[in-house]
């Protein structure tokens, strides 16, 4: 049984021709998505975003080149496609910042919970503003 030589096939993920479309594209989805969330997004995410958005676009396109390949190199052994490295990298980025996006319900919540305890702190201390309005003597 004879090894074939030579390079590997593309699988497009490090291929800056075929991620960067297809990133933007990413990029434009979450956008759509945050504005749709109503989310405070300040320029200082715009990084977060656009890894998110590359990470996304990377596993797409790992996607395709498994879906054409399949996930092993020989099935015989068990070898798996070396891109799978890449692929579980790629995603779990994209899920750690998916969370720090709060586009997850988990993060959604957390962020819920915290504005909602934000919000119950103000009118408490508006309350008690208001309060010390009233009862303060009034002195001429």
């Amino acid at each position: 049984m004879s090894k074939k030589r030579g390079r590997p096939p593309k699988h497009g993920a490090y291929s800056e021709t075929s991620l960067i479309p297809l990133q933007d594209k990413k990029l434009k989805l979450i956008d759509d998505i945050l504005l749709g969330e109503r989310a405070m997004i300040s320029p200082a995410d715009s990084i977060a975003k656009e890894l998110l958005a590359r990470n996304l676009a990377k596993v797409d396109l790992i996607d395709k080149f498994l879906a054409e390949r399949g996930l092993f190199l020989n099935l015989e052994e068990g070898r798996p496609q070396p891109i799978l490295k890449v692929y579980w990298m790629a995603l779990n980025s994209a899920a750690r910042l998916c969370e720090a996006l709060g586009l997850t319900p988990a993060a959604r919540a957390r962020l819920g919970l915290k504005v909602a305890q934000a919000v119950d702190l103000a009118s408490q201390i508006q309350e008690a503003k208001r309060r010390a309005e009233i009862d303060k003597p009034n002195i001429r």
